[in-house]
This record gives C-alpha cells, sequence and structure tokens, in this order.
C-alpha cells in the first residue's frame, strides 16, 4: 500500500507543467500592474482577469472585434480609477 504522504514520482515535463502552474498567478500579477486586464482564451473568448489572474467576467459576443472593443474600455475605466 502507497503512503499518501509519500512523493508521487514526476518525470520532467511534469515537473515543469506542475512549477509553471503554481508561479502563474505570481507572473501574471507581476506583469500585469494594474488592476484589471482582457485575456484572449484559446477558444478565442474575451475575459477580464485581475491582478492576481482571477476571472472577473468573461464576455460573450457574437464579434470578436465587439468583445474585444467592450474589454479594452471596461479595462481602461477600471484601470483609470
Amino acid at each position: 500500500m502507497m503512503d499518501v504522504n509519500e512523493p508521487v514520482p514526476m518525470d520532467n515535463d511534469e515537473l515543469r507543467f506542475y512549477h509553471e502552474k503554481q508561479s502563474e498567478e505570481q507572473w501574471v500579477h507581476e506583469m500585469l500592474n494594474t488592476p484589471w486586464a482582457a485575456e484572449i482564451g484559446k477558444d478565442g473568448s474575451m475575459s477580464i482577469i485581475d491582478k492576481d489572474g482571477v476571472l472577473v467576467f468573461k464576455i460573450n459576443s457574437r464579434s470578436p472585434e465587439y468583445a474585444a472593443l467592450a474589454a479594452a474600455v471596461i479595462v481602461e475605466h477600471v484601470n483609470r480609477a
């Protein structure tokens, strides 16, 4: 029987992925330097995230151009305040 406190062996790719996921929030926080930012998802969706990389809201639109414009206006107003 395996001890639950025993570390699970991982290869280098798994270790790198785990480390990147752990450091992603810190990286976003350091790089933004603003309260909110727009983020384009891999599926083309537009989201607004805060400086900690947490989703504030997601913009659903039939037009990616309108979604990007809306996100830009919202982020600009919040970051100006």
